[in-house]
């Protein structure tokens, strides 16, 4: 049995509150607060939900490939989007350029057409030919006439000087038709006609070729000589160029060759054409005609063919001005004629003077022969 504690004598007790430390309150009001960490909530999309709303809304909350499929075909979708898009661009401006290209050529091949078809430039054959009649407006003086029955034939220079003495004084040469192996029917300027050369140049500044495939003389419009004095130094022979010849005695006559071959007498363009433009060298041609007892202007009438237009016409003359042939007259006032059968120091006749000479009667018999009324009119 427990005995009771003595008078006086403290009863043992717990500590007393604050005598050992702090006390609950106080350590709870003592106590330092941790850092307050942020409260949870919801977290910050990652930029592969952000791109599948974007593109699927609400894919966001799927798993993963619930997420990745919409994404993927999307994108997908986007770029063949992208490819056809740069495909039609291509397309797009490959047909504007192809129509472009198209109404360039076009605009080109219309400008192209409006061009002159050719143009025929004209070089008088300024040659003194080897043999030659020269006219003259008026009648030499005595003078005049003494000093060209000095110049011999049978000199190396003396008809070369005859000839620049008479020009001297206002005369024209003319030429001696070329003397043919070969003529074609019809034709009468082998006997007693006169002749007459240029250079003809043709040039085309088109791009498209075309052919110029006949050329025929027009506008023929012929009258009686003018000329009063004529000299006269025949050829004992003869030689043929090569080039085309004109019989303006005939009518619509084509143009023949005169070529030293096989070819000579027929018709130029039977098998044959001129060439020009698409970058083909400009055609020239050495061009004589010929006329008989009358002066005849004339142009020439080409015809051609391209691609583009089909066929055409031309019609080229010198310049603006026709060409033109000139004739002696048959029984000039005077006439002066080297006559190779008499002397060597006397070889000049003045048929004027001695119309009975042999070489007088012959040229006025050669000139007699049926020629073309002067007075017809132009064809």
């Amino acid at each position: 049995m427990s005995s009771a504690p003595s008078a006086g004598t403290p009863e043992a007790r717990g500590p007393l509150p604050g005598a050992n430390g702090p006390g609950p309150e106080a350590e709870a009001a003592g106590r330092t607060p941790e850092a307050a960490s942020p409260p949870s909530g919801p977290s910050s999309p990652s930029w592969l939900d952000a791109a599948s709303d974007a593109l699927e809304p609400g894919s966001s909350g799927l798993p993963g490939r619930g997420r990745l499929k919409p994404l993927f075909l999307k994108l997908c979708f986007g770029a063949v989007g992208v490819l056809f898009a740069a495909f039609a661009g291509v397309w797009a401006s490959n047909q504007l350029a192809e129509s472009t290209v198209r109404d360039n050529q076009h605009a080109e091949d219309q400008v192209d057409q409006e061009e002159r078809p050719f143009i025929g430039t004209v070089e008088k054959d300024r040659t003194t030919p080897e043999n030659w009649k020269i006219v003259l407006d008026r009648t030499l003086t005595k003078k005049e006439a003494a000093k060209l029955r000095s110049f011999s034939p049978y000199s190396a220079t003396g008809m070369t000087g005859a000839a620049r003495f008479l020009t001297s004084l206002g005369g024209r040469v003319l030429r001696f038709p070329p003397l043919l192996d070969r003529y074609p029917p019809g034709y009468t300027y082998k006997n007693g006609g006169d002749a007459a050369a240029f250079n003809l140049n043709l040039f085309s500044k088109r791009k498209a070729q075309l052919s110029i495939t006949d050329m025929r003389p027009v506008g023929i419009s012929c009258r009686k000589p003018t000329a009063k004095a004529v000299a006269v130094f025949p050829p004992q022979g003869g030689a043929a160029y090569e080039g085309i010849f004109y019989d303006l005695t005939a009518p619509d006559s084509p143009p023949i060759v005169t070529d030293p071959d096989s070819r000579q007498g027929r018709p130029y363009f039977d098998r044959r054409k001129i060439d020009l433009g698409g970058g083909e060298s400009p055609g020239g041609l050495h061009v004589e005609s010929v006329t008989k007892g009358r002066t005849c202007d004339w142009r020439i009438r080409a015809e051609y063919s391209d691609a583009d237009s089909g066929s055409g016409h031309l019609t080229l003359g010198n310049g603006r001005r026709p060409f033109r042939t000139e004739a002696a007259p048959t029984r000039p006032e005077q006439l002066f004629y080297v006559d190779a059968g008499r002397p060597r120091d006397d070889s000049w006749v003045a048929c004027h003077e001695n119309p009975a000479e042999l070489a007088c009667r012959q040229w006025v018999e050669e000139r007699s022969r049926p020629a073309p009324d002067p007075e017809s009119p132009a064809r």
